[in-house]
């Protein structure tokens, strides 16, 4: 965790506190590691990171975006900043998807 927080400090992402969310708790076996989080500021973030060698495509952003919706829902409050890391190749379609839906995704993960 604490490399994590460094490398969000290295990007400009500075948090008053960040907490592991698990997927399985939202009835999902992704692999995908999540992170909700209040900057500075004290607006609402969540942080999704993928570390796969696979390419990310379309589907997958559709199953991460509702992913995302359930967490939402559950929590009861909206995310104001939602990002998006990963490791792997990318998806025209999916990166496209996600940007329209205000995602920032970032192709920089350690």
């Amino acid at each position: 965790m604490k490399e994590f927080v460094e490398f969000l400090n290295s990007k400009n992402f500075h948090f008053k506190k960040l907490n592991q969310l698990h997927p399985r708790d939202f009835g999902s076996r992704k692999k995908l590691t999540i992170y909700e989080g209040t900057d500075l500021k004290s607006a609402y973030w969540i942080v999704f990171l993928n570390d796969s060698k696979s390419r990310f495509i379309q589907k997958n952003a559709l199953e991460m975006i509702e992913l995302s919706n359930q967490i939402i829902s559950q929590k009861g409050h909206n995310f104001k900043e939602k990002v998006f890391f990963h490791s792997s190749p990318i998806c025209s379609k999916a990166k496209a998807t996600l940007e329209v839906l205000k995602w920032r995704v970032i192709n920089d993960f350690m």
